[in-house]
């Protein structure tokens, strides 16, 4: 899975992973929480600051399904540091789907 977000990835790949986590952590499928957040979450903040716009706007639909896997704790932790970060991209329809 680390690989697939790695910047030399093809943007298909990139935006794939984005929805791969997304989907497992709504099915409630991941890890244990203690895993996915040694294991899978640098790999969100890797794409939440991917440098192509499409794969930022991809994770940003996936960051609910993702909080909701992660305690309330966790999540304004990990996840809002990205989240104010993609609110302030200079890609409106990143903003867009942030928002």
């Amino acid at each position: 899975m680390q690989r697939m977000s790695q910047r030399s990835e093809t943007l298909a790949v990139r935006t794939s992973s984005a929805l791969l986590i997304g989907a497992m952590a709504d099915a409630n499928s991941l890890l244990s929480p203690e895993t996915f957040e040694t294991a899978i979450l640098p790999i969100v903040t890797n794409i939440c600051q991917d440098f192509n716009w499409e794969v930022r706007k991809e994770i940003c639909g996936q960051l609910p399904f993702i909080s909701k896997y992660l305690s309330p704790k966790k999540a304004f932790e990990h996840l809002y540091p990205e989240l104010i970060e993609l609110l302030d991209d200079e890609e409106r329809e990143v903003v867009i789907m942030a928002i």
